[in-house]
């Protein structure tokens, strides 16, 4: 069917009529007017008809309806008839060149986004109109005088020239424009592996991650059931990760969630579905919906610091002159501080950093400034072992084991009395000063001389 061939708007609605393809028959009819198609007063009458239920015209011929009626209106520019004869009434499903006119068409007559510029509607009206050679000129000078058009004004200028300035039909196969946008729609939809396939395809990384684990995480529930297990019916109820998975394959994101909070309550532990309530907590926020942080875990390493944690009571001796009563009542907890069985938190931290394990004592600190905010002596004492980690520096923890020089101590002793003399004790216990090559006479652990 040549260009100057096509038939009458009227003829072709009263043959999809009689097709009983009435939805597409109005909107022919409505296309036609809009493009202020001669025969407007035997479209109106035939719209009257249409909304009215009457039967279909019988008077004449009608022409005959397939793929190359669609070509020739596209050949004149009646791109949204040839819209509605593809898309409503299916004339191209049978022409492997159907589906890339239908991608082209699609582009071409979509509208545009809301946050456009409201001149950019003249172009539309000019397609309408039948004048999309005239639409495809604006855009073009639109993108022309821009520095950084946007993309789905691009895209609508190919799918435009692609039309008019053909031959469409040997273009390469039009590849859908896919976006993050595309991706939650098909989430959306409750096709997690199509919008596993669209991310991958739009290199949206982050969120095929998630979709990718989401996937692999509830793929079980679309296999094969074993043997037997349909014979008799389930009355158990799902619960627990079986519910979680399902509400996720549904699409319903929110149960879902639920479901894993729960189960994190009951089992704090439970890493598998920790790590799924953060890909859905993620997958929630992509899709705007308010999703509640995941639970913290436990700190299981400092459950002594906890307030209601008991307290085991000391075994050592009663007696207030012993050695270990001293050790027992160091820190005791009187003064409302937090306490083990033997140290409180802060002298157990001291003892830490003497150690040389200032990364210990820090977290300590950290945690009983959190507990005690109105006490600064522990941020104080946070920035001074941050200070003494950064440079490496122990000065405490040597002095654990540090190693005196007796000239040093010696000259050390300066008597408060003059009359009082300051013997030499390396005269006195000469067996046991040792003489070390690099640091000279030292001290060690000095015993008495038997007698």
């Amino acid at each position: 069917m040549s260009a100057t061939s096509i038939p009458a708007s009227d003829r072709i609605v009263v043959a999809l009529w009689r097709a009983g393809q009435a939805r597409a028959a109005r909107q022919y009819a409505g296309h036609a007017l809009a493009r202020n198609d001669p025969a407007r007063a035997v479209l109106h009458r035939l719209i009257e008809g249409l909304e009215g239920g009457a039967a279909p015209p019988d008077d004449g011929e009608v022409p005959p309806l397939d793929f190359a009626l669609v070509v020739a209106l596209v050949d004149r520019y009646r791109l949204h008839e040839a819209e509605v004869l593809l898309r409503i009434a299916g004339l191209g499903r049978g022409d492997p060149r159907g589906k890339r006119l239908g991608t082209l068409l699609e582009a071409a007559l979509a509208p545009f986004p809301a946050d456009a510029d409201p001149s950019y509607s003249a172009a539309l009206q000019l397609v309408r109109a039948g004048q999309a050679p005239s639409a495809l000129r604006a855009i073009e000078e639109v993108l022309r005088q821009s520095v950084s058009p946007p993309e789905w004004l691009v895209r609508r200028q190919r799918a435009l020239a692609s039309l008019v300035r053909g031959p469409w039909w040997e273009g390469p196969e039009p590849v859908e424009q896919v976006t993050r946008d595309t991706v939650l729609e098909r989430v959306r939809a409750r096709d997690l592996p199509g919008a596993l396939e669209a991310a991958e395809r739009a290199k949206a990384t982050e969120l095929a991650g998630v979709l990718r684990r989401l996937v692999a995480e509830t793929e079980h529930l679309f296999g094969e059931a074993p043997p037997g297990s349909m014979d008799e019916p389930q009355t158990i109820p799902m619960e627990g990760h079986g519910l979680g998975e399902l509400h996720i394959r549904m699409g319903m994101f929110a149960d879902a969630d639920a479901v894993y909070r729960k189960i994190l309550d009951k089992a704090p532990g439970d890493e598998r579905a920790r790590a799924v309530l953060t890909d859905l907590v993620a997958l929630r926020r992509a899709l705007g919906q308010d999703a509640a942080p995941v639970p913290a875990r436990e700190i299981s390493s400092v459950h002594w610091l906890s307030k209601k944690a008991p307290k085991r009571a000391a075994e050592w001796g009663a007696g207030p002159d012993t050695e270990r009563d001293r050790f027992v009542r160091i820190g005791a907890g009187d003064d409302g501080e937090d306490t083990t069985d033997v140290l409180a938190a802060a002298d157990e931290a001291e003892l830490l950093v003497k150690l040389g394990k200032a990364d210990q004592a820090l977290a300590m600190y950290r945690i009983l400034a959190v507990r005690h905010p109105n006490k600064a002596s522990y941020q104080r004492r946070i920035e001074e072992i941050e200070a003494l980690a950064a440079t490496r520096a122990g000065p405490l923890a040597e002095a654990v084991t540090a190693r005196h020089d007796v000239s040093a101590l010696l000259a050390q002793a300066v008597p408060t009395n003059p009359r009082i003399e300051v013997k030499d004790i390396r005269a006195r216990y000469a067996r046991l000063a040792e003489v070390d090559a690099d640091d000279g006479e030292t001290l060690v652990e000095p015993k008495r001389p038997e007698e």
